[in-house]
């Protein structure tokens, strides 16, 4: 088990969000400034059941931080969620999650009453890479060779 990011930096990632998840409008804020700034989003979120979204949006976060802890079972939740992601399925592409990250750290900004330079830089560092790993995971499942049907 590996971290990715330094024991101070997933303190203040972990200790932020959880005062942001104490927050009950910090997953709307989130979602609402993301669809507000990213039309593909706007259509992705059209018709989905927001409370649920929201739910899987809050379990994701924890599995976040415990890949950058190192765990396991965070690498494995990035996984999935990268091939949920693919472009097979919900085809989420890198812009997207930049998109993503911004309305992460303004919806941060809003809920976490410590929020600052040094936070938005632990949710960065920790959230980063588990961003480019779930591209990373993408192209290598957009390559794998089809089977014939």
């Amino acid at each position: 088990m590996q971290q990715w990011s330094d024991p101070a930096t997933i303190s203040i990632f972990q200790a932020s969000l959880d005062r942001c998840i104490i927050d009950s409008s910090f997953l709307t804020r989130f979602y609402s400034h993301f669809r507000a700034t990213n039309a593909d989003a706007a259509k992705r979120f059209a018709n989905v059941d927001m409370t649920r979204q929201e739910r899987v949006l809050r379990a994701s976060l924890y599995m976040i931080l415990r890949a950058a802890q190192g765990g396991d079972d965070g690498l494995q939740h990035l996984s999935e969620i990268a091939d949920t992601h693919s472009q097979g399925r919900h085809d989420v592409g890198a812009a997207e999650y930049e998109h993503w990250m911004a309305s992460l750290v303004h919806a941060v900004s809003e809920c976490d009453p410590v929020f600052d330079a040094s936070v938005e830089s632990a949710w960065r560092s920790c959230i980063q890479p588990c961003i480019d790993r779930m591209i990373a995971r993408r192209t290598e499942f957009e390559q794998k060779p089809k089977k014939p049907r």
